[in-house]
């Protein structure tokens, strides 16, 4: 695990929304673009070169603590 000194034993109950990446992409651009005045590209950019790196080093290996895991997070 990335954080292996976070107390996940002491949360009650562990959930993990997982959505599908273009979902997530798609979502982040819709933001981005409205309320953040971004191009699609430089969002891209960033989701390629962070975002998505960074969620499967992070956040995707801690799917398998959750005790539940929601499918097609839509």
């Amino acid at each position: 695990l990335p954080f292996p000194s976070l107390p996940f034993q002491l949360l009650d109950l562990k959930i993990f929304v997982d959505t599908d990446s273009d979902i997530r992409l798609v979502r982040r651009l819709r933001r981005d673009i409205s309320e953040r005045g971004r191009d699609i590209e430089g969002v891209i950019k960033q989701y390629n070169k962070f975002v998505k790196p960074a969620f499967d080093q992070y956040i995707q290996p801690t799917m398998r603590l959750a005790d539940i895991v929601v499918p097609r997070g839509t």
